[in-house]
């Protein structure tokens, strides 16, 4: 078949789908905190609090990125992901905790 040209094996295939699914995931899931702020934060400091969140996302993003090298040396593949796995799961009761209801709560 044609797919034999752009494929050398039958699952050639699967990283480029990932890679997308996590594309356009990533695209729609990135807003979520900002969408959070606005129903978290008062008018009156909405957005000095909407800077420090995204500058703070921009610093754990750096630091992510710039030791991503160093801890996959180091824990190998399987242990850098499960520490990531195990961050996600920490942070389903401390979201469940913490992140509180706000519907028809006055915020302004």
């Amino acid at each position: 078949s044609n797919m034999s040209i752009y494929f050398r094996t039958p699952y050639d295939w699967i990283p480029l789908i990932s890679l997308n699914i996590y594309t356009l995931a990533a695209l729609s899931v990135d807003q979520i905190p900002y969408i959070f702020a606005v129903e978290y934060f008062p008018t009156w400091i909405r957005s000095q609090a909407n800077s420090i969140c995204s500058t703070s996302e921009t610093i754990f993003g750096f630091i992510s990125l710039h030791f991503f090298s160093s801890m996959l040396a180091s824990l190998k593949t399987y242990g850098l992901y499960g520490l990531y796995a195990a961050v996600c799961f920490v942070a389903i009761p401390y979201t469940a905790y913490f992140i509180t209801e706000t519907s028809g709560v006055d915020v302004g």
